[in-house]
């Protein structure tokens, strides 16, 4: 889907308003349209205590944490332009912003339109435009582009550490096994099983090629070959009869 995308354009629906409640407080701030906010919220401390109003109302956050709410302003006008427009709120602490419009605030103003400079309405046959404080920002695609490669290549990067750790691995396991086995309590144990039999110095890490001549009395020769793996030899070499004479 991303390839088929050469460039995005998104904007931030800031906004400068002024409120008032119960003419007697008046408030110059920005405020966020939010169409995906069930209910209009005021940062707790911009408005004065005696205007709040007990409230049960409960309100979640887009990832479903559930707000603390104990308070609202019922008697607030949104004005713009010599119009005002009555909203209730809920006090909220902790905001990003200091006011946010919700659906209530776009259920009043719609039928709007959404252009660059703005949001326009008609109230009472009027028309008002709440403007945008910050311009359209457009980015190049190409950039999600590149991050999807940079991921893809991480992402092999972790696989082939991994491979190269679990080989590594390996190799220190073959080589505590050929110290074991280096040690004069398994040279006895071998020499007391078979007598004549002596240990290499060293021991393949994939496979174990073990090759031992004696001489019996008789002046015959032998040749003694051990093809095992790593996980069989330490059970060869603490079995004796697994050992065979050709």
């Amino acid at each position: 889907f991303i390839n088929l995308i050469e460039r995005i354009t998104y904007q931030k629906w800031h906004i400068n308003i002024t409120i008032t409640i119960q003419d007697s407080f008046k408030l110059q701030t920005t405020a966020l349209i939010d169409s995906g906010a069930q209910m209009n919220c005021i940062q707790e401390g911009l408005i004065p205590t005696k205007y709040f109003e007990k409230t049960k109302q409960k309100l979640s956050t887009a990832n479903g944490e559930n707000l603390r709410v104990n308070f609202k302003v019922t008697d607030v006008h949104i004005c713009n332009k010599g119009i005002c427009i009555k909203q209730s709120f809920i006090l909220v602490k902790h905001l990003d912003i200091g006011i946010i419009l919700g659906q209530p605030f776009l259920k009043i103003i719609k039928q709007f339109k959404v252009k660059t400079e703005g949001i326009t309405t008609k109230i009472f046959q009027q028309k008002i435009l709440f403007a945008f404080n910050e311009k359209p920002i457009t980015k190049d695609i190409n950039l999600l582009k590149t991050f999807s490669l940079f991921k893809e290549h991480f992402v092999n990067l972790i696989k082939t550490k991994e491979n190269h750790l679990y080989f590594m691995k390996q190799e220190v396991s073959n080589k505590k096994l050929e110290q074991h086995l280096q040690t004069s309590q398994i040279r006895e144990k071998i020499n007391a099983s078979s007598p004549g039999l002596s240990l290499p110095r060293s021991l393949c890490s994939i496979s174990l090629a073990i090759s031992v001549f004696f001489l019996s009395s008789r002046a015959l020769s032998a040749r003694v070959y051990f093809f095992l793996n790593r996980r069989r030899t330490w059970r060869l070499l603490e079995t004796p009869d697994a050992f065979f004479f050709l």
